[in-house]
Order: structure tokens, then sequence, then C-alpha cells
């Protein structure tokens, strides 16, 4: 997405409105929560508030794991774009790309789900607007234990002679109830909603 930008006045009681086109491109919608943080510089900083926001290095290393155990290409995201990657499979350059609405639909139905290029369930795209040569893949929920939905692990293989099982199934569901319960074991210890970017970098 190109960069957005408008000139709004705050009003008496210190709000601003985020204008809908803004609000549309980057899929905010009434009643999420927004973080607001303020730099240094000066600058004023809103994003839609994401506890699988800036996973980065703990992300990455939850996929290199994947990827190493399983030999498929491994893809972290969060509700909006892909915040880790990791396999010579994944042959576009996912890390921070837009997610695919097929994703989000398939996050949000809090299911793992297994699709095969010879079964009733195809793969689905994992970016939006991207061409699917892959064959194989898992899509796999991560949510908190209030049943928000944040994110999402998933596997791809690009070999038509691969069909993924349980098995695979299994290894991403275990990654997913990890990275939670890391979530969890902060908020309990902050008593604040956990955000990824706190829990690693303090």
């Amino acid at each position: 997405m190109n960069s957005m930008g408008t000139v709004r006045r705050i009003d008496n009681a210190g709000r601003v409105v985020i204008p809908m086109e803004i609000r549309k491109a980057l899929r905010i919608w009434e009643g999420d929560a927004m973080e607001i943080m303020a730099k240094r510089s000066g600058e004023i900083v809103i994003r839609k508030y994401n506890p699988a926001i800036d996973v980065s290095d703990i992300a990455k290393a939850y996929a290199d794991s994947l990827h190493l155990m399983l030999g498929y290409a491994a893809i972290i995201c969060d509700t909006q774009q892909v915040v880790a990657a990791s396999g010579s499979d994944a042959r576009m350059d996912y890390l921070n790309r837009q997610i695919d609405e097929e994703i989000l639909r398939a996050m949000q139905d809090k299911m793992t789900l297994i699709a095969d290029f010879r079964s009733e369930m195809m793969p689905v795209p994992v970016l939006r607007g991207e061409l699917v040569e892959y064959t194989s893949q898992v899509i796999s929920p991560i949510f908190t234990q209030a049943g928000e939905v944040v994110g999402a692990v998933i596997l791809l293989s690009y070999d038509p002679r691969v069909s993924m099982s349980e098995l695979e199934s299994r290894a991403v569901q275990a990654v997913c109830r990890s990275i939670s319960r890391r979530l969890e074991a902060y908020e309990e210890a902050e008593a604040v909603p956990a955000s990824f970017e706190k829990l690693y970098y303090g």
C-alpha cells in the first residue's frame, strides 16, 4: 500500500478521527484497540494493537525450527501481515507483506486446516494477490486464552509428491500453543494486554 496522509484537528476532548479510507486500507474497524506511542523525535505513532505484532526474532526462531524439523517453508503472520518466514521454498519475499483474506478467514474459524491440491480443500494464497504455486499447506491459528485470534502459523510445500498430514498439523499446533502460553505468562505477570514487542524486547 502506498503511503497515505491527511491533516485532522484535535477536538476539545483530545480526540482525532482516522479517515475512513485509511481505516479501510488497514482493516481498522469500530471497537479495535489502537496502540499510541510517542517518539523522542516528537512524532506520535498510532497503530492497530495486535499481540502478534513485531514478533521479529522470536517468530523467526519458531519459523526456522519448523523448517529445520519438517523441511517445509514455514510462515508466521499476525492478522495483517507476515512477521517471519523460513525455508528455501519460500520463493517470494513474504516478510511484512499483507496476508490474503482467505488466510484471515481461516484464522477466524479457529481450526487447523490441511489443504492439498489433490483434495477438496485446495491451498489458499498466503499473500494478497499471490499466485498459488504450493501444492500442500497447513494453517493453524494462534489465539489467546480469551479466544482472541492474533495470528497464524503456516506450512507450505511446493512438492506435488508430498501431502501434509496430522504429523505436520500437530507440530504447527504445538508452536501456536507455545506462542500463546508465552503471551499469557507475560499478561499474568504484567496485568496488561500482552504484546510480543514488550515480551521479547522489554
